[in-house]
């Protein structure tokens, strides 16, 4: 079938993690298609991997040429480009805000929960296609794994960040029906792993309670709270939705500690020194913010001290506040942990072998990992030893104003 517009009755094309959708204004899908027969998570990254390279997939080609349409909108620059320079006859403009666009992108996500069943199937396919391109762009820098390392952690901020938002809502919604539980439970994976497995408050049984909850205080507070506290009945079609917000954070979870892994791995085979004195996650927010290792083998320690406060150095160098003593290093325990006063000679002296870490990861490959450590802790004990007081505090005396002399009067 296929559909004459002119300009004004709306018609969008939207790209999506499974192909492409023709869509009017008011959110009805007027045709489609899909990269492959049905979704399929390769073929999603071999479109997806056209689009990012400038080059027009089949599936875009043959939805417009389906279509006897002269003006189009689109919310993607990059589909745009493709446009204009593959159906030069085609009037496309770029819409990146509105009513209209909002409602086409919600017709979009009930079109995709739609064609998945539901949407934690939705999600999964979306993870999978996303591993599968951060594989697919790792083996393009193959010869650089300080690339491979600035994508993995990347991602797993990136993972976090939507964990962080999910878990609010849920323990936002879920408090509605049980307000006491976000109070008992402040895991937020353990408050997700009660409410995927268990449901509704009615269904929290002691026996189902421990297989979650292993402080036995814990489950006590819970049980005697539903006795006590105000307790929201709730529809099955309610339960279904909640369940399925925390079943989505789990599985994030779950993509997350892979993630973790991978990049731990990776770490200890491309940065082992590195990675022997901070740790794979810490290591690997340095290569980043360097630009890769060999940009960070190249920087002084008292640049790679205050690598991640850039905007605080900044200002003191207009004469805005004091200079920052460190910056990434410092969620470092020995860094963090330690007394305010203490901290930037430790600062200094983790940087100082963070330097020459750097450049025998880089240059070398040789282990020093366990010889730095240790002359990083001989050097933080004699810190701690010869700076067990905070220095005094300098008073400044203030200077006596002069009084003004008076005029005399003529």
């Amino acid at each position: 079938m296929q559909y004459a517009y002119v300009w004004g009755t709306g018609m969008w094309i939207i790209s999506s993690i499974v192909g492409f959708l023709a869509i009017s204004d008011d959110g009805k899908i007027l045709e489609k298609r899909i990269f492959g027969e049905k979704p399929n998570a390769e073929n999603a990254v071999e479109g997806i991997r056209a689009i990012e390279e400038g080059r027009c997939p089949r599936e875009l080609r043959e939805l417009l040429e389906s279509l006897e349409v002269r003006e189009i909108k689109t919310d993607s620059e990059t589909i745009l480009h493709i446009i204009r320079e593959k159906f030069p006859d085609i009037k496309i403009a770029l819409v990146t805000k509105g009513a209209e666009l909002q409602q086409v992108r919600e017709a979009v996500n009930h079109f995709l929960v739609a064609l998945f069943g539901d949407y934690p199937k939705y999600v999964e396919f979306a993870n999978n296609v996303s591993l599968l391109l951060l594989k697919e762009k790792l083996r393009e820098v193959g010869g650089e794994p300080d690339k491979m390392i600035i994508q993995a952690i990347t991602l797993i901020e990136e993972l976090t960040e939507s964990i962080n938002a999910f878990i609010a809502h849920l323990r936002e919604w879920y408090g509605i029906v049980f307000p006491d539980l976000r109070k008992i439970i402040d895991d937020h994976r353990q408050y997700a792993e009660i409410i995927a497995n268990i449901g509704r408050p009615e269904n929290m049984t002691r026996e189902a309670l421990e297989k979650f909850v292993k402080n036995e205080k814990k489950i006590e507070e819970i049980i005697n709270s539903l006795q006590t506290s105000l307790v929201v009945k709730i529809t099955t079609e309610d339960e279904t939705q909640i369940k399925n917000i925390a079943n989505l954070i789990l599985q994030m979870y779950e993509l997350k500690d892979k993630m973790e892994e991978y990049l731990k791995d990776l770490m200890e085979d491309t940065c082992p020194n590195i990675t022997a004195l901070v740790g794979p996650t810490i290591g690997a927010k340095l290569i980043r913010k360097a630009g890769g290792l060999r940009q960070l083998a190249l920087k002084p320690a008292s640049t790679i001290q205050v690598l991640g406060a850039e905007k605080a150095l900044f200002r003191a160098l207009r004469g805005r506040g004091t200079p920052p003593k460190h910056g990434i290093i410092f969620v470092h325990p020995l860094i963090f942990k330690a007394p305010w006063w203490q901290r930037g000679k430790i600062a200094r002296a983790l940087a100082t072998k963070l330097s020459i870490a750097a450049r025998v990861d880089y240059f070398s490959k040789e282990y020093i990992g366990d010889e730095l450590k240790n002359e990083l802790m001989m050097r933080v004990a004699e810190i701690r030893k010869k700076y067990p007081k905070p220095p005094p505090e300098k008073v400044k005396k203030k200077k006596k104003k002069k009084p003004k002399k008076k005029k005399k009067k003529k």
